[in-house]
């Protein structure tokens, strides 16, 4: 049977505007009745003008779990033909002229049992429910929601839309756990989205949504256009954003940061609306509320190198400082094995050789004052947060990679541990650390700055896993650093067991 002209309305007593009285009635609001308005003359001309289907109490939820058994996972068409049996005919999921009306509370997975859900080129909307002027007066703000349960849950969504049809439950969508992937689908007037490590979106299109928490999910080539919120999205990393173009309604920030990580993060997204921005060290900074960066920390030192072909972003600060550097390019090393399979943590230690834009082997001297090594270094250059490697002291204390603080023009401090004699003593030299740490899942291992000159690689630059299996020999690399277009470097390493 059809719904043909029924329609089901949500009313929840809690939240609800009142329509119509009769009477007098005093206090809050619990109980719900239906008032019918009729022609004053002459009445209903023919059959019943009004007739309810059902009355229920209590939410219901629709529960997405395992897989369907005719192809071993589930759709929304599964979902629909279910929920819309005869015996049942929520309203929650109901299939009409090719798209899905959708209310409620829709759970992928539950905290018991997984799903395994996959649908594409599917467009939902989510009902206006209450009345019938598309107002959503008559059910909380939160009613309407999506959430991903179940760790070992998998959710992939290939060109879905889902459009909020009112203005007061618009939809929240939790990504809590297990595994969520969208690629190129579209979120259209919808309220809050929370997302987490394992959930990947790509080309996929947030329109007038309010705050996407990013909770290090990966978003490449997304767009954020003409958000509700104060930020588009909220992240503590930028490179969890990548290739995303972000566009202003006049009044909002593109990205709020809360975090300044290792003090140096990659921009690689384009922007329009946002007030214009510009390279500085540190940058300008500005508190209209339209910046296409809030950085939203209170103090520190942050680097924010700007990808070619990216837009230069305008920055507001809740104190700390930043620097914003356009014209940067990649430097990258892979690392694999002879038959081409990719090493995971490898350490990677790449130092800037003689003759490009940073020291190299520079002479330098040392003293002590408690755990602070002061280091003299005529014209060097670098930056707080920057690192070197330290040679050639006696006390061995003082040599190692070491991140650079408090510097001046001919001077940085580091932290030594233990008392060693000061002022140092030995021959001793000062190399810029280009790129150091461990390779990811995919043998990668990479870092973006500006160079001013093209930058040669130290012979010392070295490749190598040691500390746990599978061992492989330490390899060598080599190259220069092209200013204009980087360097990557692919390192063949040999087993070592």
């Amino acid at each position: 049977m059809a719904f043909a002209s029924w329609i089901p309305y949500v009313i929840d007593p809690n939240t609800l505007t009142v329509d119509n009285t009769t009477g007098s009635p005093s206090g809050s609001e619990r109980w719900v009745g239906i008032l019918a308005t009729l022609p004053t003359t002459s009445g209903p001309t023919k059959g019943n003008p009004i007739a309810i289907d059902a009355i229920r109490y209590g939410r219901c939820d629709v529960e997405y779990t395992n897989g369907d058994l005719g192809n071993g996972y589930n759709t929304f068409s599964g979902a629909e033909a279910y929920a819309n049996a005869d015996t049942r005919r929520w309203g929650l999921i109901q299939l009409e002229g090719g798209a899905y009306l959708i209310q409620g509370f829709h759970s992928f997975g539950t905290s018991g049992t997984a799903v395994d859900f996959r649908d594409a080129n599917k467009v939902l909307f989510w009902r206006a429910s209450g009345n019938n002027n598309l107002t959503n007066d008559s059910v909380s703000t939160a009613f309407n929601r999506i959430e991903i349960l179940n760790a070992s849950s998998n959710v992939d969504w290939d060109n879905i839309t889902i459009q909020a049809l009112g203005t007061r439950a618009k939809g929240v969508f939790v990504h809590t756990a297990g595994a969520f992937e969208a690629l190129n689908c579209q979120f259209v007037d919808m309220d809050t989205f929370t997302f987490i490590s394992t959930s990947v979106l790509t080309g996929t299109v947030f329109r007038r949504c309010a705050l996407v928490t990013v909770g290090t999910g990966a978003f490449t080539d997304c767009q954020f256009i003409n958000s509700t919120a104060s930020a588009s999205a909220i992240t503590a990393d930028l490179e969890d954003l990548t290739g995303c173009y972000f566009e202003s309604d006049g009044s909002n920030h593109a990205v709020e940061l809360t975090s300044i990580g290792g003090g140096s993060m990659d921009w690689d997204n384009t922007l329009s609306g946002y007030v214009a921005g510009a390279a500085g060290s540190p940058a300008s900074t500005s508190s209209t509320g339209n910046e296409a960066i809030y950085v939203n920390v209170g103090s520190g030192t942050l680097t924010i190198n700007v990808q070619t072909g990216a837009s230069v972003p305008s920055i507001r600060t809740a104190g700390a400082t930043v620097n914003v550097v356009a014209g940067a390019v990649p430097l990258l090393v892979k690392t694999q094995d002879i038959s081409g399979t990719v090493i995971e943590n490898v350490r990677v230690l790449v130092e800037a050789g003689a003759g490009g834009a940073f020291p190299s082997d520079a002479s330098v001297t040392i003293t002590r004052s408690a755990t602070t090594a002061t280091v003299a270094h005529t014209a060097h250059g670098l930056s707080n947060g920057d690192k070197v490697v330290i040679r050639g002291a006696i006390q061995n204390e003082y040599n190692g990679l070491r991140t650079i603080s408090n510097v001046s023009t001919n001077a940085y401090d580091y932290t030594v541990s233990g008392s060693p004699t000061t002022p140092a003593t030995g021959t001793i030299t000062s190399t810029f650390s280009l790129l150091d740490g461990l390779t990811n899942a995919s043998g990668e291992i990479t870092a973006t700055r500006t160079y001013s000159v093209n930058t040669p690689l130290s012979s010392r630059s070295k490749a190598r896993k040691s500390s746990s299996s599978p061992y492989y020999k330490t390899g060598s690399i080599v190259g220069t650093i092209n200013k204009d277009t980087g360097l990557s470097v692919t390192v063949i390493m040999l087993s070592d067991e």
